[in-house]
């Protein structure tokens, strides 16, 4: 049922047995996941059915530490992320796949890594997404577009080894779709436009007994549930619970955690460039990394990445990083250009099927995991937003550790790609500017991370706010490393997952 905002009256208090914050990707699949029982269930959105710009300004937020490839601030900060029903779905290119099996363990060079669950533990909660997202299986050896058993390009040695990122259909990653189903669910009620100013627990500070609701053009109301699911995205979550304890010290914050970590994926698109001599030879490659091939029968495209293994990343003490090469250009070749390409070829073995007239040159991008630290956070500064709340900064730090592992990666695959004898790479990653044209993909990531210690973590292995017995978190923040996967997927699989451990404490 869809609430008629204008019948609220100031005061009136809504109940549910579940309260769902959130009517993005992660609230939505967990009130679909209740859509139809016996629980009942409250869906909160900020925004409406469309974008507003009144809605979205709610969303602004300054950014401390900016980035060169950051041109504007208030693109990443207030754009970026969409405030109405389905959220940043709306607006989602489809990127999909797994995080890595180790991307959950704890490694030695990597501080602060290691989920309280393992990969194996939410393998089945994948397969779960992908079959709701309408996706193939992964294969990292076959692409599904390549047909016949063909297999993926690949660098020689064991130190890279190929992905392959899935595009969910636009029919399937549009959240916004769900509307109608959640609205004919008997036991779901949805009600947009409800801005969330904060929660409240009781004088224990062990259970939230409530939220503070401002309803657009309408009434302040109050929100009662048995269980509160937060699920309002990587900057809104913490923002939330941050503004949550200055009303109730103590029970949302309790060991400092709440906005720190804060991770995102460091891209870059001018880390360096590949020229190869066009031919036959090169058709995989040029199908699976640098374009979109679409899977015959089907929406689905993919697009395939190079990263280092778990061996070398451990032998060189390395984030992940991955690298794409991207929009090709060919270039006519002047008589210098041709004697060049017959020394490259004297010297590399390159073809000479393209008839020297024609080179390849395209982009190597590259995107990289992002340290969890500390001192990256999202913090409430002392601006205030028309509801009079405080609005958010954030500080995303970049370190030693990104730099040195995207050059040295690059280095390694340089290396690895010239021993294939169909291409030479170039780095131009300044080593005085290593971040010299960086931006975020809006990935936001770490700022309620999970971790079985208290005081290493905000929310525990079931994503439960720990102290608080009655909510939970929903989304990317809980993310204890970030990984070189876009988050969507991995979100999606951990609000499966979640579904199903709350229905098991309802029942």
């Amino acid at each position: 049922m869809l609430i008629d905002r204008a019948a609220l009256t100031p005061g009136q208090t809504l109940q549910a047995d579940l309260v769902i914050v959130g009517g993005g990707v992660a609230g939505i699949t967990l009130a679909r996941r209740f859509a139809n029982s016996k629980t009942s269930v409250l869906l909160l959105e900020g925004g409406g059915f469309s974008a507003t710009e009144r809605s979205q300004s709610l969303y602004e937020m300054e950014m401390v530490t900016r980035h060169s490839g950051m041109d504007r601030e208030e693109v990443y900060a207030t754009r970026e992320r969409l405030r109405f029903f389905g959220g940043t779905s709306n607006h989602w290119s489809g990127w999909c796949r797994p995080l890595e099996s180790w991307d959950f363990e704890e490694r030695s060079w990597v501080e602060n890594s290691g989920w309280p669950v393992g990969f194996d533990e939410l393998k089945p909660w994948y397969v779960k997404a992908q079959d709701h997202l309408g996706l193939h299986a992964f294969d990292d050896q076959v692409g599904p577009s390549q047909g016949g058993g063909k297999r993926v390009f690949d660098v020689d040695g064991a130190d890279f080894e190929s992905r392959t990122f899935h595009f969910a259909p636009e029919s399937a990653r549009r959240f916004r779709m769900h509307k109608d189903e959640l609205v004919a669910a008997p036991n779901v009620r949805l009600l947009v436009e409800a801005n969330v100013l904060r929660l409240h627990a009781d004088e224990s500070r062990s259970t939230v007994t409530h939220a503070s609701v401002q309803v657009e053009d309408g009434p302040a109301i109050t929100v009662r549930g048995t269980r509160f699911v937060l699920a309002t995205g990587g900057l809104e979550n913490p923002r939330v619970l941050l503004l949550s304890e200055e009303q109730s010290p103590g029970a949302f914050n309790r060991h400092d955690l709440v906005g720190r970590y804060f991770m995102e994926h460091p891209h870059d698109s001018t880390a360096g460039w590949l020229v190869f001599v066009r031919g036959k030879r090169r058709e995989a490659l040029e199908n699976l990394y640098m374009r979109r091939p679409r899977v015959k029968g089907s929406e689905m495209n993919e697009m395939n990445v190079w990263m280092p293994s778990r061996a070398c990343q451990e032998r060189e003490k390395l984030l992940n990083v991955t690298l794409q090469i991207r929009q090709p250009k060919r270039v006519k070749l002047d008589d210098l250009g041709k004697a060049v390409q017959t020394t490259n070829q004297a010297l590399y073995g390159w073809d000479h099927d393209a008839g020297g007239e024609q080179v390849q040159k395209v982009r190597v991008w590259t995107r990289s995991e992002n340290a969890p630290r500390a001192d990256s956070r999202v913090f409430l500064g002392d601006d205030v937003d028309r509801l009079g709340l405080r609005k958010a900064k954030i500080d995303w730090k970049l370190g030693e550790a990104e730099s040195r592992s995207i050059r040295r990666t690059f280095e390694l695959w340089a290396a690895a790609f010239a021993a294939t004898s169909r291409g030479r790479a170039r780095i131009r990653i300044d080593p005085d500017k290593p971040f010299g044209h960086t931006w975020g993909g809006a990935h936001h990531m770490g700022t309620t991370r999970m971790a079985a210690d208290p005081k290493a973590g905000v929310v525990d292995a079931d994503c439960k706010l720990h102290g608080l017995d009655n909510l939970w978190v929903g989304g990317s923040s809980v993310y204890t490393t970030s990984g070189v996967a876009n988050p969507t997927f991995t979100l999606m699989a951990l609000a499966l997952r979640l579904g199903e451990h709350l229905a098991g404490e309802i029942q």
